[in-house]
């Protein structure tokens, strides 16, 4: 049996290491693409360059999005699996869901069209923030209409407990970027 290690080490970019050579020129050769208009470029016909763009290196970069793909391949070729995960995660935020009466307590600002009346969300609207805050960094598409933001002349203020983690997380990042 074959031994191979993936090492997740950001994100996006992954390194897959103790591969035979014919393996990685295998992936290699399997994860290059010409570009459209290269056989024109001078490092091309002087013969500097092969004209492609290579997703998988013969030292084993690669991506993340591309291990679905490249898996299979080292199964085939029989290899057994390990993962590294050198991600760092930087901080874990737990939030609790909201109800469509989450902002009940607030009323809508005079000169809105149901001034007075209490925030309430619709339901779609409850599903949608909370996908968002159970993994922050999900992506949703959400059509015209939906529901995600209010008119310009509607002021909206959002309290943070400054004991909270993700209160503590901004004011980092606030400090880091002017620091």
């Amino acid at each position: 049996m074959k031994y191979c290690t993936i090492q997740l080490l950001d994100e996006v970019n992954c390194k897959i290491i103790d591969l035979e050579l014919t393996t990685r020129k295998k992936l290699s050769s399997k994860f290059s693409y010409e570009i459209p208009g290269a056989r024109y470029q001078p490092a091309v016909r002087l013969g500097r360059w092969n004209g492609k763009e290579c997703f998988f290196t013969i030292g084993g970069n690669t991506f993340i999005n591309l291990l679905p793909e490249i898996v299979p391949i080292l199964d085939s070729e029989g290899y057994d699996i390990e993962l590294d995960d050198r991600r760092v995660n930087r901080r874990t935020f737990n939030f609790d869901p909201l109800s469509e009466t989450s902002f009940d307590n607030i009323t809508w600002p005079d000169g809105h069209p149901i001034a007075g009346q209490p925030i309430l969300l619709k339901e779609h609207q409850v599903e949608a923030i909370n996908k968002f805050l159970g993994d922050t960094q999900c992506l949703q598409e959400l059509a015209t209409g939906f529901g995600k933001c209010v008119s310009f002349d509607t002021e909206i203020d959002i309290l943070l407990d400054e004991k909270s983690d993700f209160y503590q997380y901004l004011i980092s990042i606030q400090e880091a970027a002017t620091g």
